[in-house]
């Protein structure tokens, strides 16, 4: 946690260097800290679609084979083994896919989790009162959690 911390807590004073006046938006900063995570978990989102897409296709033309209109001799053989071979590529690449979207979003989590509870060691007394200890572990657990799903969905939106 401490080192994603580090890295978010990076991201986030460049922002507000960029620009003194305004907020850093934690999204922005989120997406600098993560966004060649987040490239390549959609490279592999992509080449699931794309491979899913190849399985009507191989059957299509298998049916075709099948009823005797071959275009050389072992077509049947090789339609069979593409068709593997693509159906194996789509299971590893939802797998990474998964697997890359998941641990972001549990980094994302953890940097969250450091920041609000950094946050909270920095904070006046008067300002304790504002939110009660049950509200800031509110925001740690649920808050932080649903910020952390974003990267899955992400991905989700366009395939």
């Amino acid at each position: 946690a401490g080192t994603c911390f580090d890295l978010f807590n990076e991201k986030v004073q460049m922002l507000k260097r960029k620009d003194p006046l305004g907020k850093p938006s934690i999204l922005m900063a989120i997406l600098l800290c993560h966004k060649k995570s987040i490239l390549i978990s959609g490279v592999f989102a992509l080449i699931k679609i794309l491979t899913l897409t190849t399985g009507p296709l191989f059957l299509h033309t298998f049916i075709e084979v099948a009823q005797g209109r071959e275009s050389f001799k072992y077509e049947g053989y090789t339609l069979t083994a593409g068709f593997f071979l693509a159906k194996c590529l789509e299971s590893l690449a939802e797998r990474q896919w998964h697997f890359r979207t998941r641990l972001i979003g549990l980094q994302v989590r953890s940097s969250l989790t450091a920041a609000i509870f950094h946050k909270q060691l920095h904070v006046l007394n008067a300002a304790k009162k504002t939110h009660s200890p049950g509200q800031i572990m509110n925001y740690v657990t649920v808050d932080a959690h649903k910020i952390g799903e974003f990267p899955f969905w992400f991905h989700q939106i366009w395939t």
